[in-house]
């Protein structure tokens, strides 16, 4: 699974290091709430089957994916976890 982290070399040293890039989040959050779809998933869901170390990482990118393409945030009930909260789903 590629956890979004790529390499540069900083400049004049030659020396690689390493950068997470918070477009591979944001692509893979996106993947698994369309991969869901029409099925609405929370953030605490996305989080955990997406194994991201911090819940804040999924919310902030839902948000992100909000009121474009399709994607819509709501209080409903999350088709994984079965609680009533504040889910994505894509139309």
């Amino acid at each position: 699974m590629d956890h979004g982290w790529t390499f540069r070399v900083v400049s004049g040293t030659g020396v690689a290091q390493g950068a997470f890039t918070t477009m591979a989040v944001l692509d893979d959050v996106e993947r698994f709430v369309v991969r869901l779809s029409p099925e609405p998933v929370c953030d605490d869901c996305i989080a955990e089957k997406l194994d991201l170390s911090v819940r804040q990482h999924a919310n902030h990118k839902t948000r992100e994916l909000a009121g474009s393409n399709g994607f819509e945030r709501r209080k409903d009930v999350c088709s994984l976890c079965g609680g009533t909260k504040l889910v994505i789903s894509r139309r």
